[in-house]
Protein backbone atom coordinates (compact mmCIF):
# COMPACT_ATOMS: atom_id res chain seq x y z
CA UNK A 1 0.00 0.00 0.00
CA UNK A 2 3.02 2.50 -0.12
CA UNK A 3 3.53 3.16 3.13
CA UNK A 4 6.74 3.53 4.66
CA UNK A 5 8.00 0.93 7.59
CA UNK A 6 8.63 2.70 10.86
CA UNK A 7 11.68 0.96 12.89
CA UNK A 8 11.90 -2.44 14.38
CA UNK A 9 10.28 -3.55 16.85
CA UNK A 10 12.37 -1.91 20.39
CA UNK A 11 12.68 1.30 18.50
CA UNK A 12 9.03 1.41 17.42
CA UNK A 13 8.49 1.58 21.18
CA UNK A 14 10.77 4.10 22.02
CA UNK A 15 8.99 5.75 19.03
CA UNK A 16 5.81 4.94 20.24
CA UNK A 17 6.80 7.36 23.64
CA UNK A 18 7.09 10.13 21.25
CA UNK A 19 4.48 10.28 19.33
CA UNK A 20 2.39 9.49 22.39
CA UNK A 21 1.95 13.40 23.24
CA UNK A 22 -0.85 13.63 20.53
CA UNK A 23 -2.49 10.29 21.99
CA UNK A 24 -2.72 11.72 25.00
CA UNK A 25 -4.20 15.15 23.68
CA UNK A 26 -6.99 13.02 21.85
CA UNK A 27 -7.66 11.06 25.17
CA UNK A 28 -8.71 14.33 26.35
CA UNK A 29 -11.97 14.46 24.79
CA UNK A 30 -13.24 10.61 26.07
CA UNK A 31 -12.09 12.13 29.84
CA UNK A 32 -14.05 15.18 29.72
CA UNK A 33 -16.84 13.36 28.73
CA UNK A 34 -16.76 10.98 30.94
CA UNK A 35 -15.70 14.06 33.28
CA UNK A 36 -19.34 15.32 33.00
CA UNK A 37 -21.43 12.35 33.43
CA UNK A 38 -19.55 11.01 36.60
CA UNK A 39 -20.24 11.86 40.40
CA UNK A 40 -17.69 13.41 42.65
CA UNK A 41 -15.94 10.23 43.61
CA UNK A 42 -15.62 9.55 40.08
CA UNK A 43 -14.31 12.75 39.13
CA UNK A 44 -10.94 12.50 41.44
CA UNK A 45 -10.83 9.35 39.95
CA UNK A 46 -10.96 10.15 36.39
CA UNK A 47 -8.76 13.62 37.22
CA UNK A 48 -5.98 10.55 38.88
CA UNK A 49 -6.29 9.14 35.52
CA UNK A 50 -5.61 11.92 33.46
CA UNK A 51 -2.41 12.77 35.16
CA UNK A 52 -1.06 9.34 35.13
CA UNK A 53 -1.68 9.29 31.41
CA UNK A 54 0.29 12.56 30.71
CA UNK A 55 3.09 11.47 33.16
CA UNK A 56 3.68 7.93 31.40
CA UNK A 57 4.30 10.75 28.58
CA UNK A 58 6.63 13.07 29.85
CA UNK A 59 8.72 11.27 32.51
CA UNK A 60 11.15 8.32 31.66
CA UNK A 61 9.24 5.57 30.68
CA UNK A 62 10.04 1.58 32.17
CA UNK A 63 9.79 -1.88 30.28
CA UNK A 64 6.65 -2.84 30.81
CA UNK A 65 8.22 -6.90 31.45
CA UNK A 66 11.07 -6.44 33.41
CA UNK A 67 10.46 -2.64 34.76
CA UNK A 68 13.73 -1.30 33.64
CA UNK A 69 14.10 1.82 33.00
CA UNK A 70 14.65 3.07 28.65
CA UNK A 71 11.81 2.25 26.93
CA UNK A 72 8.35 0.10 27.11
CA UNK A 73 10.44 -3.23 26.05
CA UNK A 74 13.74 -3.24 26.47
CA UNK A 75 16.46 -5.28 24.10
CA UNK A 76 16.51 -7.66 27.03
CA UNK A 77 12.53 -8.24 26.59
CA UNK A 78 12.94 -8.47 22.99
CA UNK A 79 11.42 -11.98 22.68
CA UNK A 80 8.57 -11.89 25.22
CA UNK A 81 6.49 -9.73 22.22
CA UNK A 82 6.76 -10.40 18.96
CA UNK A 83 3.74 -9.41 16.95
CA UNK A 84 2.59 -12.06 13.87
CA UNK A 85 -0.09 -10.31 11.68
CA UNK A 86 -2.40 -12.67 9.97
CA UNK A 87 -6.29 -12.50 8.61
CA UNK A 88 -8.97 -13.86 11.27
CA UNK A 89 -12.39 -14.70 9.91
CA UNK A 90 -15.60 -14.84 12.11
CA UNK A 91 -18.02 -16.34 10.17
CA UNK A 92 -18.95 -14.69 7.13
CA UNK A 93 -16.71 -11.57 8.59
CA UNK A 94 -13.19 -11.03 7.85
CA UNK A 95 -10.72 -8.59 9.34
CA UNK A 96 -6.89 -8.35 10.17
CA UNK A 97 -5.14 -8.23 13.46
CA UNK A 98 -1.34 -7.61 14.32
CA UNK A 99 -0.81 -10.81 16.86
CA UNK A 100 -2.29 -13.65 18.20
CA UNK A 101 -3.37 -12.58 21.92
CA UNK A 102 -0.41 -14.10 23.82
CA UNK A 103 1.54 -13.56 26.76
CA UNK A 104 3.70 -10.82 25.94
CA UNK A 105 0.98 -9.26 23.86
CA UNK A 106 -2.03 -9.49 26.97
CA UNK A 107 0.94 -7.86 29.14
CA UNK A 108 1.03 -4.90 26.52
CA UNK A 109 -2.62 -4.29 25.89
CA UNK A 110 -3.55 -4.37 30.19
CA UNK A 111 -0.44 -1.95 30.17
CA UNK A 112 -2.63 0.33 28.11
CA UNK A 113 -5.77 -0.25 29.09
CA UNK A 114 -5.55 -0.65 33.26
CA UNK A 115 -2.35 1.23 33.80
CA UNK A 116 -2.57 4.15 31.78
CA UNK A 117 0.14 3.85 29.82
CA UNK A 118 -1.77 5.22 26.55
CA UNK A 119 1.90 5.78 25.01
CA UNK A 120 1.77 1.78 23.90
CA UNK A 121 -1.47 2.51 21.43
CA UNK A 122 0.94 4.16 19.00
CA UNK A 123 2.68 0.63 19.33
CA UNK A 124 -0.68 -1.09 18.92
CA UNK A 125 -1.37 0.87 15.88
CA UNK A 126 1.93 0.49 14.47
CA UNK A 127 2.02 -2.95 14.81
CA UNK A 128 -1.97 -3.38 13.04
CA UNK A 129 -0.68 -1.38 10.02
CA UNK A 130 1.91 -4.12 8.97
CA UNK A 131 -1.26 -6.49 8.80
CA UNK A 132 -2.42 -4.52 5.88
CA UNK A 133 0.76 -5.70 3.78
CA UNK A 134 -0.54 -8.75 3.76
CA UNK A 135 -1.74 -10.27 0.45
CA UNK A 136 -5.32 -11.31 -0.06
CA UNK A 137 -6.10 -15.01 -0.72
CA UNK A 138 -9.54 -14.49 -1.35
CA UNK A 139 -12.37 -11.81 -2.86
CA UNK A 140 -13.50 -11.44 0.76
CA UNK A 141 -9.91 -10.31 2.00
CA UNK A 142 -9.43 -8.22 -1.36
CA UNK A 143 -12.80 -6.45 -0.47
CA UNK A 144 -11.47 -5.29 2.97
CA UNK A 145 -7.65 -4.22 1.76
CA UNK A 146 -9.63 -2.04 -1.20
CA UNK A 147 -11.74 -0.23 1.26
CA UNK A 148 -9.07 -0.06 3.42
CA UNK A 149 -7.50 1.98 0.58
CA UNK A 150 -10.41 4.32 -0.14
CA UNK A 151 -10.58 7.67 1.27
CA UNK A 152 -14.44 7.94 1.84
CA UNK A 153 -14.04 4.41 4.02
CA UNK A 154 -14.85 4.96 7.76
CA UNK A 155 -13.28 3.56 10.44
CA UNK A 156 -15.85 2.84 13.36
CA UNK A 157 -14.93 1.81 16.62
CA UNK A 158 -16.77 -0.74 18.65
CA UNK A 159 -18.21 0.87 21.93
CA UNK A 160 -17.63 0.65 25.73
CA UNK A 161 -19.84 0.66 28.56
CA UNK A 162 -20.18 3.80 30.20
CA UNK A 163 -18.53 1.68 33.06
CA UNK A 164 -15.32 0.61 31.79
CA UNK A 165 -14.78 4.79 30.33
CA UNK A 166 -15.07 5.45 34.01
CA UNK A 167 -13.08 3.00 35.56
CA UNK A 168 -9.74 3.32 32.59
CA UNK A 169 -10.84 6.79 32.30
CA UNK A 170 -10.44 6.68 28.32
CA UNK A 171 -11.14 4.22 25.20
CA UNK A 172 -8.58 2.62 24.40
CA UNK A 173 -10.27 1.45 21.45
CA UNK A 174 -10.87 4.37 20.15
CA UNK A 175 -7.74 6.22 20.84
CA UNK A 176 -6.49 3.13 18.26
CA UNK A 177 -9.09 4.33 15.82
CA UNK A 178 -7.53 7.56 15.43
CA UNK A 179 -4.42 6.46 15.08
CA UNK A 180 -4.88 4.31 12.89
CA UNK A 181 -7.28 6.79 10.66
CA UNK A 182 -3.84 9.21 11.10
CA UNK A 183 -2.15 6.71 9.28
CA UNK A 184 -4.05 5.57 6.67
CA UNK A 185 -5.83 9.08 5.66
CA UNK A 186 -9.30 7.50 6.82
CA UNK A 187 -11.71 9.12 8.98
CA UNK A 188 -13.18 7.86 12.16
CA UNK A 189 -16.81 8.12 12.81
CA UNK A 190 -18.10 7.30 16.32
CA UNK A 191 -21.72 6.15 15.23
CA UNK A 192 -21.83 2.73 17.30
CA UNK A 193 -23.16 3.08 20.76
CA UNK A 194 -24.80 0.55 23.27
CA UNK A 195 -28.90 0.63 23.15
CA UNK A 196 -28.71 -1.67 26.40
CA UNK A 197 -26.20 -2.33 28.62
CA UNK A 198 -25.16 -6.33 28.02
CA UNK A 199 -23.07 -8.51 30.88
CA UNK A 200 -19.26 -8.84 31.06
CA UNK A 201 -18.44 -10.75 28.22
CA UNK A 202 -15.46 -12.03 29.77
CA UNK A 203 -17.50 -15.07 32.05
CA UNK A 204 -19.77 -15.88 29.48
CA UNK A 205 -19.56 -19.17 27.04
CA UNK A 206 -19.57 -19.12 23.15
CA UNK A 207 -23.21 -19.37 22.78
CA UNK A 208 -24.01 -17.22 26.06
CA UNK A 209 -22.06 -14.26 23.99
CA UNK A 210 -23.96 -14.02 21.48
CA UNK A 211 -26.93 -13.97 22.94
CA UNK A 212 -25.57 -11.61 25.45
CA UNK A 213 -24.83 -9.02 22.89
CA UNK A 214 -27.96 -9.85 20.58
CA UNK A 215 -29.94 -6.52 19.41
CA UNK A 216 -27.18 -4.30 22.37
CA UNK A 217 -26.29 -1.64 19.68
CA UNK A 218 -27.57 0.65 17.51
CA UNK A 219 -25.57 2.70 14.82
CA UNK A 220 -26.08 6.58 13.14
CA UNK A 221 -24.76 6.73 9.85
CA UNK A 222 -22.97 9.95 8.80
CA UNK A 223 -25.62 10.91 6.01
CA UNK A 224 -27.80 9.78 3.62
CA UNK A 225 -25.19 8.55 1.18
CA UNK A 226 -24.17 4.78 2.13
CA UNK A 227 -20.77 4.54 2.94
CA UNK A 228 -18.26 1.76 3.66
CA UNK A 229 -17.18 1.20 7.04
CA UNK A 230 -14.36 -0.80 8.65
CA UNK A 231 -14.92 -1.63 12.44
CA UNK A 232 -12.12 -1.49 14.87
CA UNK A 233 -11.65 -2.85 18.40
CA UNK A 234 -8.86 -4.25 20.35
CA UNK A 235 -9.53 -7.95 20.93
CA UNK A 236 -11.31 -10.34 18.93
CA UNK A 237 -12.57 -13.88 20.73
CA UNK A 238 -15.72 -15.37 19.26
CA UNK A 239 -16.51 -12.34 17.54
CA UNK A 240 -20.08 -11.85 19.10
CA UNK A 241 -18.94 -8.04 19.33
CA UNK A 242 -17.87 -7.59 15.89
CA UNK A 243 -20.67 -9.36 14.30
CA UNK A 244 -23.50 -7.50 15.93
CA UNK A 245 -22.05 -4.38 15.33
CA UNK A 246 -21.88 -5.43 11.56
CA UNK A 247 -25.55 -6.15 12.22
CA UNK A 248 -26.22 -2.71 13.59
CA UNK A 249 -24.36 -1.04 10.87
CA UNK A 250 -25.58 -3.06 7.79
CA UNK A 251 -29.08 -2.14 9.30
CA UNK A 252 -28.64 1.51 7.91
CA UNK A 253 -27.65 1.24 4.51
CA UNK A 254 -24.03 1.35 5.18
CA UNK A 255 -21.94 -1.75 4.35
CA UNK A 256 -18.80 -3.44 6.82
CA UNK A 257 -16.30 -4.60 4.50
CA UNK A 258 -14.73 -5.74 7.19
CA UNK A 259 -12.49 -5.12 10.72
CA UNK A 260 -9.19 -4.49 12.29
CA UNK A 261 -8.29 -5.71 15.64
CA UNK A 262 -5.31 -5.48 17.58
CA UNK A 263 -5.10 -9.25 19.04
CA UNK A 264 -7.19 -12.48 18.46
CA UNK A 265 -7.77 -14.93 21.32
CA UNK A 266 -8.03 -18.59 19.67
CA UNK A 267 -10.95 -19.52 20.54
CA UNK A 268 -12.18 -22.32 23.23
CA UNK A 269 -15.13 -23.86 23.07
CA UNK A 270 -17.31 -24.62 25.97
CA UNK A 271 -18.67 -27.80 26.34
CA UNK A 272 -21.93 -26.60 28.70
CA UNK A 273 -22.59 -24.22 25.51
CA UNK A 274 -22.51 -26.86 22.88
CA UNK A 275 -24.94 -29.38 24.30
Amino acid sequence: MGRSREPGSSDALRHSRLVGNTDSFALSTDLVCAYFDASFGDKLSLVTRALTQILDVVLPTSCIFCESLGSHQCAACEQRYQPTPQWVERQNLVGLCATDLTSGASILLRAAKDQGRTALIARMAHDVSHALDLAAANEEQERLLDALRQRDTHLVPIPISAEASLIRGFDVVSSLTRKMSGQLGLQTHRGLRLVRQPKDQRRLGVQDRFSNLQEAMGYRSVDSISRTVVLVDDVVTTGATLLEAARAVNATGDIVAGFITFAQTRRVLDAKNLK
